[in-house]
């Protein structure tokens, strides 16, 4: 059997990284036999991946062939939704925007062909438009299993009546992939010499998060540090939106403020990430899988999040934690504490053995028949019409092609992230 695994491997971020490395370790032992190929919106596969190559997906209707697999497996991230944008992808418009690639086309590829499987596992929704919500619904009605990873993806769902599973991220189960001894080792090669096993909290935080002076984030960070009396890692892990240009500043603010605070400027793998995460005595930042991976190893967190009923609270009121996702960095030092009032240890272990169990089911489900109905084609149509008048007008246009340039280089990228945070008082 060869199935594919869909999702953003591409784009030199953490959260979107650890799934593929964690699906290889679970499917292969539990489909031994399996061969796996990856497919993302481009065909450049992030650096931050231990993955050779990653295909592009289809671009378009007639493209869908290209797909040459058994089965298709969405998994990772608010990958349900629609739109061109200005965001991490900027594709021409006559294409499928990023979202369409990653949903609509292993779509389309299923129903081409008997015997074709299509699944949507452990993901969210953001971003569907009132207009298409039940257009959409009703065409991921015709995936072989679906299944999101909150309640706020479920309601959405549950409103149009769509059969759909929840469940839990299966990235809460990355610690299993090694042993304490050797992600131990690997933080090594990374750590201060004076950054010991437990004695640092990792702290991140990314730019569309910083709506305020980051002086006033490192005060929250230094209280963190007093009270629990720990040192500040400071861990980049957004890198295409380029952590290392504002934690460098927090480093310089943390000393300031007389913080013990070090910064890590190496571009880490996953994971070298994850044990540095590992070792560490929790984390607070704007991840939200900066803060799975920490409960994995039974962390306390403190997650920063843009909105109340974000994916940063669906997902941790998936395993059990209230109180520990916060709307404005004055909150953090006050989730950091709450969280650790639950036993952290229990928590981790029932998410990983609820992800199993998805997992489990997932397998399970390509293994079984299931009658799919033909697909409307003029539900898709309408589909991809909103998907590329998404973006319009001459002022959108100047500024797609200007986030173009600067997005498709680190360099330049860096220099556009480095000028903004100097010139702007306030982020």
């Amino acid at each position: 059997m060869k199935i594919g695994l869909v999702g953003t491997f591409d784009v030199n971020n953490f959260g979107d990284c650890l799934f593929p490395e964690l699906y290889v370790h679970e499917l292969k032992h539990r489909l031994p036999d399996t061969e796996l190929k990856f497919f993302s919106p481009t065909s450049r596969a992030a650096e931050i991946l231990s993955l050779e190559t990653v295909d592009q997906i289809p671009v378009s209707k007639e493209d869908i062939a290209k797909f040459d697999c058994d089965v298709l497996i969405l998994i990772g991230g608010e990958t349900l939704t629609i739109g061109h944008s200005l965001g991490t992808y900027i594709f021409p418009l006559q294409e499928f925007s990023a979202a369409l690639r990653l949903w609509l086309a292993p779509l389309l590829y299923s129903a081409s062909s008997s015997g074709k499987k299509f699944c949507i596992h452990s993901v969210g929704k953001s971003g569907i438009p009132k207009e298409v919500e039940e257009t959409m619904t009703g065409l991921l009605s015709h995936t072989h299993r679906l299944s999101v990873r909150d309640e706020f993806s479920s309601d959405f769902f549950s409103k149009y009546d769509v059969d759909h599973f929840i469940d839990v991220d299966p990235v809460f189960r990355i610690s299993l992939m090694a042993t304490k001894k050797k992600w131990l080792s690997v933080a090594k090669q990374f750590l201060p010499t004076t950054y010991h096993d437990g004695s640092y909290v990792v702290a991140q935080i990314s730019s569309p998060y910083l709506h305020v002076n980051i002086r006033d984030w490192c005060e929250q960070i230094a209280r963190i540090s007093k009270t629990h009396k720990k040192k500040i890692l400071l861990l980049p892990i957004c890198h295409f939106l380029h952590d290392a240009v504002l934690l460098k500043k927090a480093q310089k603010i943390l000393h300031e403020l007389g913080i013990d605070a070090i910064l890590i400027p190496e571009l880490l793998n996953v994971k070298e990430t994850v044990a540095i995460l590992a070792h560490s005595s929790g984390y607070c930042g704007s991840s939200l899988h900066g803060a799975v991976v920490a409960l994995s190893f039974s962390k306390p967190v403190s997650v920063l999040s843009n909105s109340a009923n974000g994916k940063h609270t669906g997902v941790m009121q998936s395993v059990g934690l209230q109180g520990v996702v916060a709307n404005s960095f004055d909150d953090l030092p006050a989730c950091f504490t709450k969280c650790l009032e639950y036993d952290l240890e229990t928590i981790s272990n029932t998410a990983m053995e609820r992800a199993d169990a998805g997992l489990e089911e997932l397998v399970r489900s390509i293994n079984v028949e299931k009658s799919i109905p033909e697909l409307d084609m003029e539900a898709i149509d309408r589909i991809i019409r909103v998907d590329q008048k998404a973006i319009h007008g001459m002022t959108m246009k100047v500024k797609r092609m200007f986030f173009k340039l600067i997005k498709n280089n680190r360099y330049s990228g860096k220099l556009y992230f480095w000028v903004i945070h100097k010139i702007r008082k306030r982020i």
